[in-house]
């Protein structure tokens, strides 16, 4: 798959776009596609971050499903956070990259 029909893959399928949006997003692609592709991997590629935890969680989170709480439980071991900071950053790690677990 090219990078153009992979960038309209990933906007087309989010659910939170309406279908007038789409069809406006579908016409741009079609009209710009090398534009609509930088586009689509600048918004869609996460920041680097200096949390030096996060490769570490990120890892745990995409070995498998069911590792929200052994992500959480890592994540207090690691920082010493409470339960609900620890949930708090790995469920915004997990919608950041979204990870579904």
């Amino acid at each position: 798959m090219n990078a153009h029909a992979k960038a309209i893959g990933i906007l087309m399928n989010d659910e939170l776009i309406s279908r007038n949006t789409r069809q406006i997003i579908y016409s741009f692609a079609q009209e710009y596609p090398s534009a609509f592709v930088r586009i689509v991997e600048k918004v869609t590629t996460p920041k680097p971050t200096q949390d030096p935890h996060e490769k570490v969680i990120l890892d745990l989170l995409r070995s498998g499903t069911g590792q929200t709480i052994p992500a959480i439980k890592m994540y207090r071991e690691l920082t010493g956070t409470g339960l609900f900071e620890a949930k708090n950053y790995v469920e915004k790690l997990k919608d950041t990259y979204r990870i579904v677990t």
